[in-house]
């Protein structure tokens, strides 16, 4: 689109709020609508850096085609943002990630206390961070949690790595 009062010309993006307060300020018979370029799906993107380098649009908020990088969010926006997507409004929120590794704890003797569906869980339960149940498995180091619910309290974390076995 050319807005022929400024001159300036619009590559289209999904976010129009610039351009929609133009057009309000302006009028829709200000602007137009001109195709620059037909090509192939697999070009779009190319194409589109480079029509947006040639003619530096100044109505487009970001200056890489198919990418929001360097779009300048605020802290509202941002706050919004991140309670739209936590907690039960997540998508993935309650479901288990297909990458997801079983995790097991078995007492020093063998004996099976608990398993869980992937090692976020087991860290959940347990109350450490998910980075020390992999570190546990990843290392073989015993994990000794003195404050948690199971007895003994010496166990073994078992998951994808393999078995963690006493050194």
């Amino acid at each position: 689109m050319v807005n022929p009062i400024l001159g300036r010309v619009l590559i289209y993006h999904i976010d129009l709020l610039v351009i929609l307060q133009a057009l309000l300020k302006y009028g829709y018979a200000n602007f137009s609508l001109e195709i620059l370029e037909y090509c192939e799906v697999a070009n779009v993107l190319s194409r589109e850096q480079y029509w947006m380098d040639t003619l530096n649009p100044e109505y487009n908020i970001l200056s890489t085609a198919g990418s929001s990088l360097g779009c300048k969010r605020s802290e509202e926006t941002k706050a919004k943002i991140y309670a739209k997507l936590s907690g039960s409004l997540h998508p993935m929120y309650g479901t288990i990630s297909p990458n997801a590794k079983a995790t097991y704890i078995y007492t020093l003797d063998g004996v099976l206390v608990n398993s869980f569906s992937s090692q976020a869980a087991a860290a959940e339960e347990l109350g450490i961070n998910v980075r020390t149940v992999r570190l546990y498995i990843q290392t073989a180091k015993l994990g000794r949690w003195g404050q948690q619910a199971y007895q003994p309290r010496e166990f073994i974390l078992t998951g994808w790595f393999g078995t963690l076995k006493e050194k």
